[in-house]
């Protein structure tokens, strides 16, 4: 009956053993998985960073972009207003000589 209880205990104990193994190995394989769920966070975190700087450099862009153009506006109204002056002037001019003549 001793010999009995030992080769239960001996066969218990490996299972055991074969328990812990395969608990190592899945402990392994989840570690492994969130080592690439943390490698791919950190790729994702990079890739939100340039998109996010992009688009401040974008804002920035459009910003000049939008100061261009209203000094751009400003400028062709006075050329408009000049051309403008400059017409009415000659006009004028050909209307005196018209009167002199």
């Amino acid at each position: 009956q001793i010999n009995s209880v030992i080769a239960q205990l001996e066969e218990i104990a490996q299972q055991v053993e074969s328990a812990i193994g395969e608990q190592g190995a899945a402990t392994n394989e989840i570690a492994g998985s969130v080592q690439q769920t943390a490698t791919g966070t950190k790729e994702v975190s990079g890739s939100i960073a340039n998109v996010a700087a992009e688009i401040a450099a974008m804002g920035a862009m459009a910003t000049r972009l939008q100061e261009v153009s209203s000094g751009l506006r400003g400028a062709t109204n006075q050329l408009r207003d000049r051309v403008r002056g400059t017409v009415q002037d000659l006009r004028q001019g050909d209307q005196e000589t018209r009167r002199a003549s």
